[in-house]
């Protein structure tokens, strides 16, 4: 049994830097989940300890994780794969990047293109995608050749290449395409903006693109008003969740982030979001408004 020294972690060094007070638990600088693991980095590497420092997991690994369900994605020696709590390798570290589980399908990198694996690491699709989304049980949103577009499990063409970008939302598709305005880099966008593939709101050449819903045969369902992905929407009553000038700092935050109706009318709330930033109540409000409007949270009072 190998016990990890609290003073050779970074954690340590940085507690001490900002507290300059007595000396921290193994809890007051490492999270640990339900079953006592946490990963923690040394001059050696990282690698998971538990709240006695009992290393569990050998200090060998190059990049923060956590374990979901038993696995841990995880990079070694600058490529990913997964283990499970007793260390043992069930997807070979030889992936760019992969995504942990989903029904039993992992979305990879390798060589720069995408696929999807199971848990014995057999190739369910072929890499040779520029991006993967997401997938469901029939389809699967893929970028090729820069542009986005839906497939099936046969890698027949469902929804052609000829957005932005292309994500599932229950039996509908979030798409992106290009408005009429660009952005300028100097003045609009700062070195806080980060738009990956995931989290993408204009295109290489800056180009501004807005977001809606469509179904199969492109029929609009939710106006194209949101300026990032749209994944919560209700089709029921049309409702989505709609996040709007994110590059204006003068406006309050129930302005940049909304619940819309199927028109794109934004639905107010009677109080206003709470002024110290509260997420957590924040997101209780706007999946009430969109799954159970008749039990608005708008209904009761801050507490």
């Amino acid at each position: 049994m190998q016990i990890l020294n609290i003073h050779d972690t970074y954690a340590y060094d940085r507690y001490i830097e900002e507290y300059n007070g007595a000396e921290p638990l193994w809890e007051d600088i490492i999270d640990f989940d339900e079953d006592g693991c946490g990963f923690v980095y040394t001059k050696e590497g990282g690698g998971f300890i538990n709240p006695q420092g009992v290393i569990l997991i050998p200090l060998v690994y190059d990049h923060y994780a956590i374990f979901k369900e038993n696995i841990s994605v995880i990079r070694l020696n600058g490529k990913w794969g997964i283990i499970t709590r007793k260390n043992e390798t069930i997807i070979p570290f030889e992936y760019d990047h992969c995504r942990y589980p989903t029904d039993g399908k992992i979305i990879a990198c390798k060589n720069a293109k995408y696929g999807i694996l199971n848990h014995k690491n057999e190739i369910l699709l072929p890499f040779r995608y520029d991006f993967i989304s997401n997938f469901s049980e029939e389809y699967i949103a893929v970028c090729k050749d820069g542009k986005y577009g839906v497939i099936n499990w046969e890698e027949e063409t469902v929804l052609g290449f000829h957005w932005e970008y292309a994500e599932i939302v229950g039996d509908y598709f979030c798409t992106g395409r290009t408005s009429d305005l660009f952005y300028n880099r100097e003045r609009d966008i700062d070195d806080a903006v980060f738009c990956s593939e995931t989290f993408k709101c204009f295109t290489k050449d800056f180009q501004k693109i807005d977001f809606g819903i469509i179904d199969l045969h492109q029929n609009i369902m939710f106006p194209f008003i949101s300026d990032f992905k749209i994944s919560n929407f209700n089709s029921e009553n049309g409702r989505a969740e709609v996040s709007k000038y994110w590059q204006a700092d003068n406006l309050p935050e129930d302005e940049k982030h909304f619940v819309a109706d199927m028109s794109g009318k934004k639905i107010p709330f009677t109080d206003k979001f709470p002024g110290d930033g509260n997420w957590e109540e924040i997101r209780e409000r706007i999946n009430l408004l969109i799954w159970e409007p008749e039990k608005s949270y708008t209904e009761r009072p801050l507490q």
